[in-house]
């Protein structure tokens, strides 16, 4: 076989290995590997190391179209540190979110009524909506737009250095 073949050859394979290596990594971690027994196995010194590689060479369909791998680590950054700002919103205020639950409940029984056949049928969505918050509150789940983990009592997360 010639050389230049071989090369040729070789780049093929390179490629195809590439290819495989983000779906390899995710599915180690879909798994439940975690990003610091991935680490070693890639060559890398740290998890956060084998996450941002996992970034870098797994492009999203939900990613606009030219993303690097750079700003993939960047938006993955920025999209959890978004969701933690957000549990810690609802765990701040938790207290304040069911005491509104509980005044919400209490004034749906108020105006129940107005949802009757031909009372106000412009008031039907909104006290349909009333209705699903009152049982919601008294089942003590949070409404479908708020997860059931922001209104839990407080415990002790992961920082993003422990991650």
């Amino acid at each position: 076989m010639d050389v230049l073949a071989a090369l040729a050859e070789l780049r093929i394979v390179q490629n195809q290995l590439a290819a495989w290596e983000p779906l390899l990594i995710g599915a180690a971690s879909d798994r439940g590997a975690s990003w610091a027994a991935i680490a070693p196995v890639l060559g890398v010194a740290s998890r956060q190391a084998a996450e941002r590689r996992c970034l870098r060479l797994n492009p999203h369909a939900t990613d606009p179209e030219g993303m690097t791998g750079e700003q993939r680590v960047q938006a993955a950054r920025d999209r959890r540190a978004g969701e933690r700002a957000v549990t810690q919103w609802a765990r701040d205020n938790a207290a304040r979110l069911r005491r509104l639950a509980a005044q919400i409940t209490a004034l749906a029984g108020h105006v129940m009524h107005l949802a009757a056949p031909g009372v106000f049928p412009s008031a039907v969505p909104a006290v349909t909506r009333l209705r699903h918050i009152s049982r919601t509150a008294a089942e003590r789940r949070p409404p479908p737009d708020l997860p059931r983990s922001a209104l839990s009592e407080p415990t002790r997360h992961r920082t993003p250095q422990q991650n």
